[in-house]
């Protein structure tokens, strides 16, 4: 019974087809797996999987500070955070770490586009900028980090992700805002005139008066008269 060249044969078959599995496994993770992602499990070429060190953007930080609107010629501050994770007791520290921000569209300039933080022990870590309003339009900031472990000369890489949008808003076409202070319907205060105090007339006094001294004159000249005759 010759079944040796068979068996043989279904072999070579299945490891040929073990091999075109694993092969169109390896290019869809390449496709798959993000261009600029962090550095994870560098350690375990040499370490198994007993280390791990990690460079990593925390997008999520709340001392981040990222405009999403600037002006032509106006000056923003950005401020980013990131992370040298590590669970080595040694051989943790990353240098030559540096901090990459740029323009995609080139609607903004940087003052500095590199900030250097060198030397990163684990834990967080902040880059600054200041960027200048260029020209208007929609643009997006690219930010990117690197660093280097000595021991081994392990790279590490990440990117802010996504890439934040920045609308970048021409003044001379803004529409400006009105601070004149407007009017407001209160009602009008009506000036009342405070009554004088009224002054009698002195003719309604004299004329009385005149009338009766007139009366008493004429009775003392009849009196008089009368005791005469």
């Amino acid at each position: 019974m010759k079944t040796g060249p068979k068996i043989i044969l279904k072999a070579h078959k299945a490891s040929g087809a073990i091999i075109l599995i694993a092969t169109l496994l390896v290019i869809v993770s390449l496709f798959e797996a993000p261009a600029f992602s962090a550095s994870t499990l560098k350690c375990s070429t040499c370490h198994n999987s007993i280390y791990n060190q990690e460079l990593k953007f925390l997008e999520e930080n709340s001392q981040n500070i990222i405009p999403s609107i600037i002006q032509v010629g106006q000056i923003l501050n950005v401020t980013v955070t990131l992370e040298n994770i590590d669970d080595a007791s040694k051989y943790f520290l990353l240098s030559a770490v540096s901090v990459s921000l740029a323009s995609k569209n080139n609607h903004f300039s940087v003052d500095s586009s590199t900030f250097k933080i060198k030397t990163m022990a684990p834990g967080i870590a902040t880059a600054n900028w200041q960027i200048t309003g260029k020209s208007p339009g929609s643009d997006e900031i690219i930010i990117t980090a690197t660093g280097i472990n000595d021991h081994g000369n392990v790279f590490f890489s990440d990117q802010y992700s996504p890439n934040p949008s920045i609308t970048i808003i021409d003044t001379d076409y803004a529409t400006p805002i009105d601070t004149t202070p407007q009017p407001t319907n209160l009602p009008t205060q009506t000036n009342i005139p405070s009554p004088t105090p009224r002054i009698p007339e002195l003719s309604s006094y004299l004329i009385p008066l005149l009338l009766f001294l007139i009366v008493e004159a004429i009775m003392v000249l009849v009196y008089r008269k009368k005791h005469k005759s």
